[in-house]
């Protein structure tokens, strides 16, 4: 199974697994399942520690890296689909839109606590 980890559940499954769900950690863990993450992930994570709201000992993309997990790049297909998203005024969030359309467009589950993403059509599990 391809799954893809929004930014909050790539952190927590790099340096809190515990506030996964059990079935989370398990598929995370799970050698069969595909563990994506987006680079806008690293991009919003990046733009967190600019500003001073998170710190890491390590550059992301090694966690990323050391864990077995695949980067999923942004392509011009995604942008193109990023624009024919509706905006809804409850969630503008840029990152977690484009984590919609990547898992959309990329046949993957969305690993992710924030029901929101449901109104994107999107396969959502916690």
């Amino acid at each position: 199974m391809r799954l893809l980890l929004d930014t909050h559940a790539l952190l927590w499954a790099l340096f809190t697994p515990v506030l996964l769900s059990t079935s989370m950690r398990h598929s995370v863990l799970d050698s069969a399942n595909d563990i994506q993450v987006s680079i806008a992930s690293l991009w919003e994570v990046a733009i967190k520690q600019s500003i001073g709201k998170l710190t890491l000992e390590r550059p992301l993309q090694m966690e990323v890296v050391d864990s077995g997990f695949t980067f999923l790049d942004i392509t011009p297909e995604h942008c193109a689909a990023y624009a024919d998203l509706p905006l809804d005024k409850q969630h503008r969030d840029p990152f977690d839109r484009m984590l919609a359309v990547q898992a959309r467009l990329e046949g993957c589950r969305l690993v992710s606590k924030d029901a929101k993403l449901d109104r994107y059509g999107v396969m959502r599990i916690w």
